[in-house]
């Protein structure tokens, strides 16, 4: 079991004998012990306690991975990741492809600005790469 306290940006193993790397987390039980229970094929479901700072509400983040702004638009969008971006691409609504650009950032709170200006009006669907993540959202163009 890992943990963080920090947004993700570090992780503290945390399994206290625990067979591993097999576990699914079932269930966490925050009421005084703190523990999480997993179950591992061959081995059955176990518990280890969670350690406090992994409990702390003050610590816990509730930034989006991803913001875009403005949406609609009709010039630039922003794309704004608190995490590092590995790819950003926006196709229309049929798939094909307008734009594609492969980031393999390591930098965390990066705003990159995309000129959208000559492109057609009407829909499209960003594509992000963010923390092993595929993020789709729709991107409106007016003019």
């Amino acid at each position: 079991v890992w943990f963080s306290d920090d947004g993700g940006q570090t992780w503290t193993q945390q399994n206290q004998g625990m067979a591993w790397p097999f576990a699914l987390t079932v269930q966490v039980d925050t009421r005084n012990n703190p523990v999480v229970f997993v179950g591992s094929p061959g081995t059955g479901f176990q518990k280890s306690p969670v350690p406090p700072s992994s409990m702390s509400a003050s610590k816990t983040s509730t930034k989006p991975l991803v913001k875009i702004y403005p949406n609609p638009t009709r010039g630039y969008v922003f794309i704004e990741g608190y995490y590092p971006i590995s790819h950003i691409k926006i196709t229309d609504i049929n798939g094909k492809l307008y734009y594609n650009m492969d980031l393999n950032s390591k930098k965390y709170n990066q705003t990159y600005k995309l000129n959208i200006s000559g492109w057609l009006k009407g829909f499209y669907v960003i594509h992000i790469g963010i923390k092993q993540h595929i993020i789709q959202t729709k991107l409106i163009i007016t003019k």
